[in-house]
């Protein structure tokens, strides 16, 4: 064949492969403008077969030329084409797509989407680029998905559960959006530009899924300038950051440990105790240092207190000085309380007086305000029984409540205007002998006149907690700031309906034990606190044990309360370290008060290191001591 007859030929064959490009043919989509079998045309219909592109020249394998006719051989004549499989004068052949592993790349066009990850789970699960992928799937978020190159990708879920999608570590301003079933125009389930927390140019979506859920995810663009590398990582992820060091973003929002808001309460990421509030350090990284951050405010060295009441400094540099310093209210020698002790007397007007000299010395719990003068009255119970105070007769707004002991007591009851109009009542279970402290507030500081204080007494007797969960542990605090030794307490809360009495119970931990005093009670709702010494620091504990024993603060630990002649084991808290269970300097061990029964308080889930949202107690520690817990991060 002469080179002009050949040329002929190619001519006469141009949609049979006599073709100057010989880029390959890939599948089911577009590369480099070359058409795809099934996909988009690039400069007219190019024919493919049935696998990869004849390596060698269109004409059979003997000589090239001759100067004969053409060869008749199956790769070409000087006939039509011939009519095998490779190619033909028709329109392009109906074979199947070849026979090759599916394209794994970029490609979407209607293979959308174009990779399956199984049920794969991880960081950095999938990787590759957007850019020559083409636009195929569209979100409701970002600018203009539309138009944006993507990559989409099939996932099963494993099980039930809440899924993270995102595209942390990306090197472009993605967009993530999920749709339901194996389409990428299925309904969306979620749809995310960036991620609020973190980098800017990243995005992550949570969704819930049931096993067996199939859904497509795709990594998208913000618009359609906006394309590059992806990572995309698939994890079961919390909905906030469960743990504050370690580096590791748990809840998938770019953020990590204290940079994450959900640390904010979290003593690493807090400046707290009087040592991070006076060494001149930034410890939290807010700006802020010692007394100038808001989160030193209830500790020492930022508050006025003890022996600073009376030296005429203003040492917090508050601008106040001694008792001018709210700091100082109830310190001696700024607080005078009791202002009398009533010893038993009950009746009538057992005291009364006027308001308007004294001071705001003490708030009530059961009030927003009480912020006026206050007076405090010792009251000691002749015998057990249920003991009424009320303030009928005075002639000012009044707050009332009784508190455990002493001035700095815990409170146990508390009325604003359960009496006539906005005057106060309140009934409290006392034991013979104990003592109490009453106080009649003021609503606010406008609230001044004359009180009136009235007790009557009913008589009563208290049953023993005799089944489990009859009490409830709470709170536990083994690991005090700078010693344990007389500084350590547990709490327990009695959720029933009736007072009950301690008298036959006993107390222990793995090693030693305590039997409780009789006359001592627990009353509905209250949270009673057992402390190691009776000055447990901030506060006067409803119950001192000594040194019968004390709390570990590493490896396993056992507090329990049993009651009866049994005894029965009315509930126990057995922590370990070991497991999982967190002890930590000056931080109370908290319940969540969601679970606050004998059953759910066994496990470790169910507490947390106590929120400091409240303050510490004490200026050092943080915790909730006869209170009811707050609520676990």
């Amino acid at each position: 064949m002469t080179r002009a007859l050949v040329l002929l030929v190619c001519t006469a064959a141009l949609w049979t492969g006599c073709t100057a490009d010989r880029r390959p043919v890939t599948d089911a989509g577009r590369d480099g403008g070359v058409m795809t079998d099934g996909g988009m045309r690039d400069g007219g219909p190019l024919p493919v077969d049935g696998g990869p592109r004849d390596a060698g020249p269109m004409i059979d394998s003997g000589p090239e030329l001759d100067a004969g006719p053409v060869d008749a051989g199956p790769d070409a004549d000087a006939g039509p084409v011939d009519a095998g499989p490779d190619a033909d004068a028709g329109p392009v052949d109906s074979g199947p797509v070849d026979s090759g592993p599916v394209d794994s790349g970029p490609d979407a066009g209607p293979g959308c989407p174009e990779r399956d990850l199984a049920s794969m789970e991880g960081l950095s699960v999938a990787t590759g680029t957007t850019v020559g992928a083409g636009a195929d799937a569209e979100g409701s978020c970002g600018s203009d998905t539309a138009a944006a190159e993507d990559v989409a990708f099939r996932w099963t879920a494993p099980r039930d559960g809440t899924f993270a999608f995102d595209t942390i570590g990306s090197a472009f301003d993605t967009v993530v959006h999920v749709h339901m079933g194996g389409t990428c125009d299925g309904t969306e389930l979620a749809c995310n530009d960036d991620v609020p927390l973190g980098p800017e140019v990243t995005s992550v979506v949570r969704v819930d899924l049931t096993a067996g859920a199939v859904i497509v995810i795709v990594v998208d663009g913000y618009d359609d300038t906006e394309s590059g590398d992806f990572v995309l990582s698939i994890t079961e992820a919390p909905a906030r950051e469960t743990s504050c060091t370690g580096g590791v973003d748990e809840d998938r929002d770019g953020v990590a440990d204290c940079d994450d808001p959900d640390c904010d309460g979290d003593l690493r990421c807090s400046e707290t105790g009087a040592t991070e509030c006076g060494d001149t350090t930034d410890n939290d990284g807010d700006g802020d240092i010692d007394c100038a951050d808001s989160e030193c405010a209830p500790y020492s060295p930022c508050i006025e207190d003890g022996a600073e009441c009376t030296d005429t400094m203003d040492n917090d540099g508050d601008g106040d000085t001694d008792c001018a310093d709210s700091d100082c209210a109830r310190t001696a020698p700024c607080d005078t309380c009791p202002d009398s002790d009533l010893m038993g007397t009950t009746g009538s007007s057992v005291v009364t007086g006027t308001n308007a000299a004294l001071s705001d010395h003490r708030a009530a719990g059961c009030t927003y305000g009480s912020g006026g003068a206050d007076a405090a009255f010792t009251f000691t119970a002749t015998m057990a029984g249920l003991y009424t105070f009320d303030t009928e007769g005075s002639d000012y707004d009044t707050v009332l409540y009784v508190l455990e002991g002493a001035c700095d007591g815990l409170e146990i009851a508390c009325d604003d205007d359960g009496g006539t109009g906005s005057l106060s009542t309140l009934t409290v279970e006392l034991a013979a002998t104990e003592t109490v402290v009453v106080v009649v507030d003021g609503y606010d500081d406008t609230e001044t006149g004359t009180y009136v204080l009235n007790i009557a007494r009913a008589a009563a007797t208290f049953a023993d907690p005799n089944a489990a969960g009859d009490l409830v542990i709470t709170e536990i605090m083994p690991n005090p700031r700078d010693t344990d030794t007389g500084r350590e307490w547990f709490e327990i809360h009695n959720p029933g309906t009736s007072a009950l009495s301690l008298s036959s119970c006993v107390i222990r931990d793995g090693v030693g034990m305590h039997t409780v005093r009789a006359n001592t009670i627990i009353r509905p709702g209250q949270y009673f606190v057992f402390a190691q010494s009776a000055t447990p620091g901030g506060f006067t504990p409803s119950y001192s044990y000594g040194g019968a024993f004390t709390l570990n603060n590493t490896g396993m630990e056992t507090v329990s309360i049993e009651c009866g002649s049994g005894p029965t084991v009315i509930d126990t808290v057995v922590y370990d370290t070991s497991m999982g269970w967190r002890v930590v300097s000056e931080f109370s061990m908290s319940l969540d008060p969601g679970s606050t029964d004998a059953t759910a308080n066994d496990s470790v889930a169910n507490w947390c290191v106590a929120p400091i949202s409240g303050g510490p107690y004490d200026g050092d520690n943080a915790g909730t001591p006869g209170y009811e817990n707050p609520s676990c991060p």
